[in-house]
């Protein structure tokens, strides 16, 4: 165990600190914090961080909304109030266009913000063996989910349906993992959903004989789901 404290937040929301010359990247801290971490090698001189105790706050901490934060790997920042999220990504995009892009901004870089809840206009949910979620923070596990804090209501009215017909013993034993689902809907009007399927289908394409075949039958699996999903959206 390593008592760090957070330097800064980098492009992805991870926190910056240095143990013995190596650079530590710690998830779901802020900056100022002081935290006993375990730490892992990732390469020569950058670790990874996983926090154990939370020894001095930030005072810009609060209790995040949603309930899947920290599991999930869809949001970052929900541990930190709205205006100071704000204010990190902005010292993110300027230092990155320094750093990367040799360009020093030194005038006012005026943000547009809007709600920061339920704006999201497109989701990508995953399935496995009758569940459906998003990817558990730093994997490919699953994390089932049935709400989205950040998602539009017409996607979590899609992440709800889509988490209900998956446990049925209808739901086509070919969407196999790591078969996904992207929802998107209108940015604006947000009348309607589309739903675009992506399937790992168990068959070698590659023997010879049988290509022909089983792109007819991926074509006729692809058509029933169509169809046995419209029944239900």
């Amino acid at each position: 165990m390593s008592l760090i404290e957070i330097e800064k937040l980098v492009y992805g929301g991870d926190g910056l600190s240095r143990v013995e010359g190596q650079v530590v990247l710690t998830p779901l801290v802020l900056p100022g914090e002081r935290v006993t971490v375990a730490t892992s090698k990732i390469k020569n001189g950058l670790l990874r961080g996983a926090v154990s105790q939370i020894e001095q706050a930030s005072p810009h901490r609060i209790t995040p909304l949603c309930p899947y934060f920290g599991a999930c790997g869809g949001c970052q920042y929900q541990h930190s109030d709205y205006e100071f999220q704000v204010e990190q990504k902005r010292a993110i995009l300027l230092e990155n266009l320094q750093r990367l892009g040799g360009m020093k901004y030194e005038g006012e870089l005026h943000t547009i913000t809007g709600d920061p809840w339920f704006y999201r206009n497109r989701i990508q949910l995953h399935f496995d063996k009758g569940r459906s979620g998003f990817h558990r923070l730093g994997s490919n596990q699953l994390v089932p989910v049935n709400d989205c804090f950040i998602a539009s209501p017409l996607l979590v009215d899609a992440i709800r349906q889509l988490g209900e017909i998956a446990t049925k013993t209808e739901w086509p034993s070919f969407l196999a993992p790591p078969g996904n689902c992207r929802c998107v809907t209108d940015r604006w009007a947000e009348r309607r959903i589309i739903l675009v399927l992506s399937l790992l289908l168990k068959w070698n394409f590659h023997r010879r004989g049988c290509r022909q075949s089983k792109l007819k039958s991926w074509c006729t699996a692809a058509t029933v789901l169509a169809a046995w999903m419209a029944r239900w959206f």
